[in-house]
């Protein structure tokens, strides 16, 4: 397999992606935002607000609460919703009994968050 080579423009990667959010906005009627509370999605998070208030536009942010998750991540993800309420349609906080991979043991390689019938990492956020 060959190399893929860039292609070099003048255009830098903040401008393009407010190009493609405004893209978004313009090209669909809804949007919604997966927000996971990382780096990287808190500033998507940013720009696509800064764009839906400069549209006048509202967007949807889904947020999958996986449980076992640092309470200051918990905490940052309650600050967002705060902070973008007038921009967001709805804020779908998803904490569904969900199966996922567990990297931390090698006797159970399956784990499932808010499994019912089992002592949880922490209580649900409630709105």
């Amino acid at each position: 397999m060959g190399t893929i080579q860039k292609i070099r423009t003048d255009v830098n990667v903040l401008y393009a992606a407010i190009h493609r959010i405004e893209w978004l906005f313009e090209t669909f009627s809804s949007v919604c935002l997966s927000f996971s509370g990382g780096k990287d999605s808190t500033v998507l998070l940013h720009l696509t607000a800064d764009v839906a208030r400069r549209k006048k536009r509202r967007f949807s942010v889904l947020f999958i609460d996986w449980e076992a998750q640092y309470q200051c991540t918990i905490a940052h993800i309650l600050k967002m919703r705060e902070m973008y309420r007038d921009v967001t349609e709805t804020f779908y906080w998803v904490a569904l009994p969900l199966t996922t991979v567990n990297g931390v043991s090698q006797f159970q390689p399956e784990w499932i968050c808010w499994e019912p019938g089992v002592e949880w990492v922490r209580q649900r956020i409630t709105r």
